[in-house]
């Protein structure tokens, strides 16, 4: 049986939108925003960030879950350091997350990351994780609450 098919009990649900230079993190609890930052899209900046929640807000690998659309190239930095932290991950493709929000107004990076938070809220008993590189040649495994 795959690890990632226990049941899981997310409290944090992180959405990050990703550019070339920058990351948007946006963290949501219970449907609400808590915060809103804006890192380099860089291995160090990545980790450190990731940290610095961990130590603010208590989160740990297993509670928490990160989201972002499949943005090719410009997410590898955060992948790898996801993987490497051990936090589960969600990537999903942009147009996919775009219509389960359904009709939206405003575009920002900002905004952009708090819909990707809201959308794995809304979506937590299907989420489908992204597995660890070489743990099978299943690259996603569905995670129900």
């Amino acid at each position: 049986m795959n690890t990632l098919n226990k049941t899981k009990k997310y409290v944090y649900f992180i959405g990050i939108d990703i550019s070339k230079e920058t990351l948007d993190i946006a963290v949501m609890v219970q449907g609400s925003i808590l915060i809103h930052n804006t890192i380099p899209n860089e291995p160090k900046a990545i980790k450190d960030h990731m940290m610095h929640l961990k130590a603010s807000f208590k989160f740990t690998a297993r509670n928490a879950v990160v989201g972002m659309e499949n943005t090719g190239i410009y997410s590898n930095h955060l992948i790898k350091k996801l993987e490497t932290l051990k936090i589960d991950t969600v990537v999903d493709s942009p147009l996919h997350i775009k219509n389960s929000m359904g009709t939206v107004r405003g575009k920002t990076d900002k905004k952009d990351a708090e819909r990707i938070a809201l959308y794995l809220y809304k979506s937590r008993d299907v989420l489908r994780l992204r597995l660890p590189s070489g743990q099978s040649s299943n690259s996603w495994a569905v995670c129900p609450l």
